[in-house]
């Protein structure tokens, strides 16, 4: 069987693209190409389309429409299975709008669980190894190192706002620094950026931290493989009861020890790359016999 993805840039295709190296040679021919080079890419051989765009249609920049115009006509005709891999990273937009596909199978990046969307396969963010760590001793009470501007809406300024009597670490860091300090964490403060959930929401579990999250994120299947619950693996906030659920984690070591623990382990069993890899082949495997 031979399968071609085509991806475009976006957060979301790392995980993807990490996922189908782990496919063995003898189960599936994998090809990954970028979507600048679909139009001329001669995709006849193929049994199966992974097909993927950047996922803001408003986007005046990164949203190549001329070229994506093309792009889309070519998988419209691809004679195998298609599959549209929608890395919109807001679980409830569909990333396909213009094609008018809700029906088609698509993989879907920190899906809502209500979605209307045909996701057939649902995946999380990529988590760089250097955040899986959750050895080091934690030396820093609780961190907040998000960017604070530049979104739809100011939410993650008022985070900042309502936890700066509890003195967070907020210094913006290179990326190394920042996953050392994230390792050496007890509690990791997260709010919305472009959709309800963002990487950081995994690399605090990934690193050991508790993840202390804003309720947006409620109906995200941040992992497609473990079902987090509320209190147990992280502890959710609203702008009213931000305050005092912090207080009550600071006060209580134990508690959060218990709860980052927890996070930590199901981080593991649900962030699984060869899974995912069986996913996709088995849906093709399905569609194509």
């Amino acid at each position: 069987m031979k399968l071609l993805f085509v991806y475009d840039n976006s957060i979301g295709v790392n995980y993807l693209k990490q996922a189908l190296s782990c496919v063995p040679p003898e189960e599936a021919e994998i090809t990954i190409i970028k979507l600048s080079e679909y139009p001329t890419f001669d995709d006849s051989s193929f049994d199966g389309l992974i097909y993927n765009t950047f996922p803001d249609e408003n986007h005046r920049h990164k949203f190549r429409k001329d070229l994506i115009l093309k792009t889309d006509e070519k998988a419209r005709t691809f004679k195998g299975k298609v599959i549209l891999f929608d890395s919109h990273d807001a679980g409830y937009k569909d990333a396909f709008t213009r094609l008018q596909a809700r029906e088609v199978p698509r993989i879907k990046i920190v899906p809502c669980k209500e979605t209307v969307l045909n996701m057939v396969i649902p995946i999380p963010f990529a988590v760089n190894t250097i955040f899986m760590d959750a050895t080091k001793q934690r030396t820093v009470p609780l961190i907040y190192c998000a960017k604070l501007d530049g979104y739809e809406t100011d939410i993650r300024r008022k985070v900042f706002d309502a936890i700066a009597p509890f003195q967070p670490f907020t210094d913006r860091l290179d990326f190394y620094t920042y996953a050392d300090v994230l390792t050496k964490s007890s509690i990791s403060v997260v709010a919305p950026g472009w959709g309800a959930a963002c990487v950081a929401h995994l690399e605090a579990l990934a690193a050991g931290a508790l993840l202390f999250a804003h309720e947006s994120i409620r109906d995200t299947i941040l992992l497609p493989f473990a079902d987090l619950i509320e209190d147990r693996h992280y502890v959710l906030y609203n702008l009213e009861n931000i305050h005092e659920k912090l207080a009550e984690l600071i006060a209580d070591p134990f508690k959060v020890s218990r709860i980052a623990k927890a996070g930590n382990k199901a981080f593991y069993k649900g962030y699984n790359l060869r899974k995912t890899a069986d996913q996709v082949i088995d849906f093709f495997k399905e569609v194509t016999q």
